[in-house]
């Protein structure tokens, strides 16, 4: 699994550039991982880092991508 972090505020430019390598490299992408995390107060722990919350939506988002891709979908 890739994931992707967008870099600053104004766009992604390197989004492309993940998922170029995600489909060489036949992996899975979630791609800007942070979206709406670091943004909301209540899901981070600092200006810069997610909380247990936070990184309880991340799990969920890599979960989201990976669970269609096990064997049984379980």
């Amino acid at each position: 699994v890739l994931v992707g972090v967008q870099p600053g505020l104004l766009g992604d430019a390197t989004r492309q550039d993940y998922q170029q390598i995600a489909r060489t490299r036949r992996a899975a992408f979630v791609p800007n991982i942070l979206e709406g995390i670091l943004t909301e107060p209540t899901l981070r722990s600092d200006h810069l880092h997610p909380n247990d919350h936070g990184y309880a939506k991340i799990a969920e988002r890599i979960l989201k991508t990976v669970k269609p891709l096990l064997s049984n979908g379980s």
